[in-house]
């Protein structure tokens, strides 16, 4: 019997060349791996820290309305700004800092608005934020409109108009926050209690267009031509008119409203996802509205490689009573212009990725009827080319054009423009988000009087910054 033979042992030989080249592609893709999880951990701590800062602000106001002989009563009427800076810093104990930072800034915004008060502004209302096109037209002036900014003080009696791509929210006194969408024109009411006001108007008229309300401590009234809402305290309600059809629309996703039609008396009550129609003078019983999406993938915040994925799945969880669900895509947080707005039966969707950048996408449910629930919380994603960022042998700063400085007591507004994709940063607080062509628009607060500097900061994907400095002049700091 043969024995078994030893299999031959093959022998290959490598070029020193290959094996160097072998090592140089490990390194590369090494540091590659090590600049994406430098992004992500750099692009996070920017969040905390401006979260942080916002808190820090919020809280140093807070102190100096404690140290007022009228403290308790403010506290009273505007409980809403401590509660909001409550929930921010439990947020960011829990490590949730893109949350924690938009309650903290709304926080800051409201606790603003009170110093003001303090010192004879009594019953006015301020831009949280502005999107696309929005004017305005004052009560006591010649009647015409113009551009709105984000220094603008409203009063009772203010007409707001925004565009076909324009979205503004506005917070009242008390704490309420009123966001009008695209083709909406309104004349502003007072709020309810708190605020001083007792010789203005009080009700907030919508000549046309929608309403979204979120409301605080106390009650908001809203009018249409035909019909009168009443949206009760901590409730979040919707609330259109479409002057064509004379015909409105009053839901509420939570909380209740009760409407009232003008010409017939007639009265109705609108619980937590109902809706109720007034066609004519008549009001419909009110209907279900199906629940709100909850959003199940991409993960929140994650970060897509645009060398390496051009489609994304998004996906949803299915609502009771949905027939069909409306999507809606955007650079914009307030979804002032949309990539995709377009309505599924699936609770799935496909998207084809196109180019870098930060993107907002929510979902509603829509029944049979056509009527919409509330939207869900915004999700979001952010598109980049990890091949760019690999690239170290861009040693180019980007451009940085600074259009406008603005100064309004002690806020500055500052505008310009710098390479898409670029991390922009005034006085170190980051600005977000930038326009698709780098342009960029951010209101800083000053803290001293006096002559002070505005640094604009400029950093692309390779590190590369360019600065630029300006001299200003604070003449009333409060």
């Amino acid at each position: 019997m043969a024995k078994n033979k030893k299999p031959e042992r093959a022998w290959y030989s490598i070029s020193v060349a290959t094996v160097r080249r072998v090592a140089t592609m490990v390194v590369f893709v090494a540091i590659l791996g090590a600049g994406y999880l430098g992004f992500q951990r750099l692009e996070q701590y920017l969040v905390e820290r401006d979260a942080l800062q916002t808190i820090e602000e919020a809280t140093e106001l807070t102190g100096q309305l404690r140290r007022r002989e009228d403290y308790r009563q403010i506290y009273t009427n505007n409980r809403m700004a401590w509660d909001l800076l409550e929930q921010a810093r439990e947020e960011y104990e829990a490590g949730e800092f893109d949350h924690a930072r938009r309650n903290a800034g709304r926080s800051l915004a409201l606790l603003k608005s009170i110093l003001d008060i303090g010192t004879g502004g009594k019953g006015t209302h301020r831009f949280l934020s502005l999107q696309g096109g929005v004017e305005i037209r004052k009560r006591r002036r010649s009647g015409a409109w113009r551009r709105a900014s984000s220094k603008d003080t409203l009063n009772p009696g203010d007409w707001v108009k925004t565009s076909p791509d324009g979205t503004a929210e506005i917070l009242f006194p008390d704490g309420s926050v009123y966001t009008l969408r695209q083709d909406t024109m309104v004349q502003l009411g007072g709020s309810q209690s708190g605020d001083g006001v007792s010789d203005t108007k009080r009700t907030t008229d919508i000549v046309f267009g929608l309403v979204e309300l979120d409301t605080a401590e106390s009650a908001s009234t809203v009018a249409t031509p035909k019909s009168q809402a009443q949206i009760r305290r901590d409730s979040e309600a919707m609330v259109s008119y479409d002057d064509s059809k004379g015909k409105g629309s009053f839901a509420a996703w939570a909380g209740g409203v009760e409407v009232q039609s003008k010409a017939s008396g007639q009265k109705q009550e609108v619980g937590a996802l109902q809706l109720v129609e007034q066609v004519g003078d008549l009001l419909s019983a009110p209907k279900p509205l199906p629940g709100e999406p909850r959003l199940l993938r991409p993960p929140n915040e994650q970060e897509i490689d645009l060398d390496a994925q051009q489609e994304l799945q998004l996906a949803w969880e299915a609502v009771n009573r949905a027939q069909r669900y409306a999507l809606q895509v955007s650079q914009s947080q307030l979804f002032a212009s949309t990539i995709i707005d377009d309505v599924r039966p699936k609770t799935t969707a496909r998207l084809g990725i196109r180019g870098e950048g930060s993107f907002f996408w929510q979902v509603a449910a829509v029944d049979r009827d056509g009527a919409r629930g509330p939207w869900s919380a915004p999700g979001t994603f952010r598109v980049v080319s990890l091949r760019s960022i690999g690239e170290a042998d861009d040693k180019i700063p980007p451009e940085l054009d600074i259009r406008s400085i603005d100064t309004y007591g002690a806020q500055v507004i500052v505008s310009g423009k710098t390479e898409p994709g670029a991390t922009v940063r005034i006085n170190d607080e980051l600005v977000s988000p930038l326009g698709r062509d780098g342009s960029f628009t951010k209101t800083v607060q000053m803290t001293q009087e006096g002559w002070g500097f505005i640094e604009v900061k400029a950093i692309d994907a390779w590190d590369n910054e360019t600065t630029k400095r300006a001299q200003v002049f604070i003449d009333a700091y409060y």
